[in-house]
């Protein structure tokens, strides 16, 4: 379960923590966050496309 912190201290400790962890591991984790993310929309888009092009009477077999 993530944390929930209220102390406006303790928000800005995290945020550097999570800065340094990103930064020593820099391209591997945002490479990965990117890939997920474009395959994410790829799907997404490929899924609007067949759905769109199953709607269209032309399209039809």
């Amino acid at each position: 379960m993530p944390l929930a912190p209220t102390d406006h201290d303790t928000l800005h400790a995290l945020a550097a923590l999570n800065d340094i962890r990103l930064a020593e591991t820099d391209m591997p984790l945002l490479a990965l966050h990117f890939g997920l993310l474009g395959q994410h929309a790829a799907n997404v888009l490929s899924f609007a496309l067949h759905e769109e092009l199953d709607a269209a009477p032309e399209f039809r077999p």
